[in-house]
């Protein structure tokens, strides 16, 4: 979804866009995905006035005519400077998330260690729920709050309840957010070091829960291990703080985004990087088609305004190649469950043939060592032949049953 939120982020960029273009950034949401803010219900509006430009429209729980920032004067695309009113359906849903996630801890403790079963499946769906409640943060939704949390600090405001809680939610979120990218920093540096602080283990499980909402990264060198840093924290606040900021300078803008995606790409380049060759190729086509897409959009601001059937061109080519990287994207994550599914399934059924062989082997031997014997038994003492079918039946291998033998020959 990170991929999603970068090129709908970029038709915040100062640009003409020409259609088809301006077309799919319309039908591309930034914001919230169609998560519906219910807090602008929930808390009450105190500041109420007669003006329509100043009254706020509680009857909706998707609207957003709070305050906001233009961005492309253009096809006045524009993004509001309230917190909740970008992000209080993430942060709602995030809500959710954390009560069935506490639900489900008390459960696990107040379960008796007899039932390890119960226990087991309680802790599972418990981990569910905490990668969950960091992917909603880390990936899915990281730079709608990053967005959300710059103009947060940049245009403060605290006349009404729902402002004020608005304004100290973001800064929570950028408060995590900067907790952790410093876990990550010290991870980094712990690794160099080599420690295995008893006190840090929960930092390196936080890192490897980050690492697992990245691509697959050796850890072995150092690039590896600075990567999902990179990639997830580093890359996409550059991109969202110049958006954001920078907006005088469209083509500032596109150049240093290109530039941060180069250097992306020539770190993937790094041999031995990936753990697999699948995620290297799809690493790389990202970056790559992103690339190219910024580039597409630089040629389009600055052709003539007059030269409207190159920009019409461009602007197809444009949204075929976003398309493409969206599905495509999709489709290898698909393909990536369906693979581990077809693994597993493999595993299972071999599991279940290597049961049925070694059953089999074992009926065969217990076959073979009694007609081996079964002639001996009418030679021997009564009570030889009890103590040697007890023995028998007791899965004795054939050299015991020879020990036995000399030993009576003695």
């Amino acid at each position: 979804m990170t991929l999603n939120s970068r090129i709908s982020l970029l038709k915040f960029i100062n640009i003409n866009f020409p259609n088809p273009l301006a077309t799919f950034f319309e039908y591309v949401d930034f914001k919230q995905f169609g998560m519906p803010n219910f807090l602008k219900n929930i808390l009450p509006d105190e500041l109420v006035s007669s003006n329509n430009n100043d009254k706020r429209v509680l009857d909706s729980a998707s609207s957003q005519e709070g305050p906001s920032v233009p961005y492309n004067q253009y096809w006045n695309y524009s993004y509001n400077t309230l917190f909740f009113d970008n992000c209080g359906g993430i942060f709602f849903s995030t809500l959710q998330v954390l009560g069935l996630y506490i639900v489900f801890k008390l459960l696990f403790k107040l379960t008796p260690a007899k039932k390890q079963k119960i226990k087991h499946y309680l802790n599972i769906i418990a981990t569910r729920l905490e990668l969950k409640m960091l992917a909603v943060i880390v990936t899915t939704r990281l730079l709608q709050i990053y967005f959300g949390a710059i103009l947060n600090l940049r245009y403060a405001t605290f006349g009404t309840l729902y402002q004020k809680i608005s304004f100290a939610v973001g800064i929570l979120y950028a408060l995590i957010l900067l907790l952790l990218v410093t876990v990550c920093l010290i991870d980094l540096s712990l690794s160099k070091k080599g420690s295995t602080n008893r006190k840090l283990k929960w930092i390196k499980s936080l890192t490897t829960a980050i690492r697992h909402l990245s691509f697959s990264y050796l850890p072995s060198s150092k690039v590896g291990r600075f990567m999902p840093l990179l990639t997830m924290f580093i890359s996409n606040f550059l991109i969202t703080i110049i958006i954001a900021l920078l907006t005088q300078w469209p083509l500032l803008q596109l150049t240093i985004i290109s530039l941060v995606h180069i250097i992306v790409i020539c770190l993937s380049l790094t041999p031995k990087l990936f753990r697999k060759k699948t995620e290297k190729i799809l690493a790389l086509a990202t970056e790559i088609g992103t690339l190219l897409f910024c580039w597409i959009l630089v040629w389009i601001h600055l052709l003539d305004s007059e030269a409207l059937s190159a920009k019409k061109i461009l602007s197809w080519v444009a949204v075929a190649l976003a398309l493409i990287l969206m599905i495509s994207g999709i489709m290898s994550k698909v393909a990536e469950v369906y693979i581990q599914w077809k693994k597993k399934k493999k595993l299972a059924v071999c599991a279940k043939n290597e049961n049925k062989i070694l059953k089999e082997s074992l009926r065969r031997n217990r076959r073979a060592r009694r007609q081996i014997y079964i002639g001996q038994s009418n030679d021997q003492s009564p009570a030889s032949s009890t103590r040697r079918e007890n023995l028998i039946d007791g899965s004795t291998s054939v050299v015991e049953l020879q020990i036995i033998d000399l030993e009576k020959e003695k």
